[in-house]
């Protein structure tokens, strides 16, 4: 027959905390590194655009995700061929100034949507969609298109994500402008 039970409790919160940070760092690391890679060795911009997309749908944004690039002489965004989650309803084309694709290439400005149904002026690509990132494809100043991320989930991106897709367009867009330079020169 027990007399006494002495226990203690500790709060691990802190750690595991940290250990997440450590994983979704390592994970960042991890896309950045193979993004650069694919960079560095893409031998035409569409390779470049589909492997990439491969890669950060994979591991960022399973839904719905892709490039739109910019079409100057249309003034609109064209999905690249590898564009993931809108085989629903395929985009053809969105209007510069239009949703938060058509917006954020305007006017060059990262947008993340916590719920989309409560804009106004969204456009639904995919009925589940209920949060969205956009970051634009920059090169020289000058945007070239965006990267768009759509979550099932309200509120699933997060600002650290964003910056590592502003980040990953970064590296995209000067990759693509080295091989627009390489094909010009030829």
């Amino acid at each position: 027959q027990p007399v006494r039970m002495i226990g203690t409790v500790q709060d691990i919160t802190e750690r595991k905390q940290a250990e997440a940070a450590l994983q979704r760092q390592l994970r960042e690391l991890t896309l950045l590194h193979a993004v650069a890679i694919h960079a560095a060795t893409a031998g035409n911009e569409d390779a470049l655009i589909s492997q990439v997309t491969d890669l950060i749908g994979q591991t960022f944004c399973p839904d719905n995700f892709g490039f739109l690039l910019l079409d100057e002489k249309a003034g609109v965004l064209r999905p690249h061929a590898s564009y993931r989650g809108s085989e629903e309803t395929p985009i053809e084309f969105i209007r510069l100034g239009e949703g938060v694709t058509g917006r954020v290439a305007m006017d060059g400005k990262a947008r993340r949507i916590a719920d989309v149904r409560k804009k106004k002026k969204y456009i639904k690509v995919s009925p589940e969609a209920r949060s969205e990132l956009c970051v634009p494809l920059r090169i020289g100043g000058h945007i070239t298109g965006v990267i768009n991320a759509e979550s099932r989930q309200v509120d699933a991106f997060s600002a650290e994500e964003e910056r590592l897709l502003v980040t990953l367009g970064g590296q995209v867009a000067t990759a693509i402008e080295r091989l627009r330079a390489q094909v010009a020169e030829r």
